[in-house]
Parts: structure tokens; C-alpha cells; sequence
């Protein structure tokens, strides 16, 4: 499960670079200076980039902590069942005494 998270988030990653680059090759054609266009671009490409992935790492941790806690989950619930199945043969037996001791009394 985890590999086609990060398949995902490549493809993810990948749509992001190529819309940053055509927004990128749009503004290279606007009426701006060329030394102050490349500035914002850079300001622009590295603001996104460190937000993208400072998303992408909450995502992921969020889906670790879900998937963890899940287990958990599973774990009490094997717990539970088998205590269950303890009391339910507890009470199997006692109730096959007093069916053994009522029929020899």
C-alpha cells in the first residue's frame, strides 16, 4: 500500500513540475524584465516546492498514524475475541458439571 502512495505522490510531484514550468515559460513571456522575472520565478518555484512537500510529508505521516492506530485497533479486537472465546468455553464447562453432578445426584 505504501509503494502506491509514493506512486501517487511521484505522479503528483511530476504534474506540479510540469504545470510550475509552463506557468514558468508563460511568464518568461510577459512584459517584465528579465533579471527581475527570474527572480520572482525562482521565489515562486522554491515557496511552492517547500510547500508541496512539507504537505506531502503531513499526508504521509497522517497515513502512518492512521495505519498504526489501526492496528491497534485489530490487535485489541484479536484480544477481546479471545477473551470471549475463554469465558464462553469457562462457562461451557461449568454448565456440563452441573448437568453431571444434577444426573449422578
Amino acid at each position: 500500500m505504501e509503494s502506491s502512495v509514493k506512486q501517487g505522490v511521484g505522479s503528483f510531484r511530476a504534474f506540479i513540475t510540469g504545470a510550475l514550468v509552463g506557468a514558468g515559460l508563460a511568464l518568461l513571456f510577459a512584459p517584465k524584465a528579465g533579471v527581475q522575472l527570474r527572480g520572482l520565478l525562482r521565489n515562486y518555484v522554491k515557496r511552492a516546492t517547500q510547500e508541496f512537500d512539507e504537505t506531502v510529508d503531513r499526508g504521509a505521516n497522517m497515513m502512518v498514524d492512521t495505519i498504526d492506530r489501526g492496528h491497534e485497533f485489530l490487535e485489541k479486537g484479536k484480544e477481546s475475541v479471545q477473551q470471549v472465546r475463554r469465558h464462553a468455553k469457562d462457562f461451557a464447562e461449568a454448565g456440563q458439571n452441573v448437568v453431571k453432578t444434577i444426573k449422578d445426584g
